[in-house]
């Protein structure tokens, strides 16, 4: 391929990816979560609230890293 066309042609291309990564993304919007990604997600937030109570109050973040433990059974459990 001449590196005119060849430049041409993997441009298109990028441009038609992510015009489908963008429809797809969209699309995402709509979905529901399921239990399992729903439990990923509070356990994500209660490792990030218990690592910030981390550096003021010791006690209170044990209390989260044990709740987040336990989310990580149920989690396990669900799968």
């Amino acid at each position: 391929m001449p590196s005119i066309v060849k430049q041409t042609y993997i441009a298109l291309k990028k441009t038609a990816t992510s015009r489908i990564f963008k429809i797809k993304k969209m699309f995402g919007l709509f979905k529901k979560k399921s239990p399992v990604e729903k439990l990923q997600e509070k356990h994500k937030k209660i490792l990030e609230q218990a690592f910030q109570l981390s550096k003021s109050d010791r006690s209170a973040s044990d209390k989260l890293y044990a709740e987040a433990a336990e989310i990580e059974k149920e989690i396990s459990r669900h799968s």
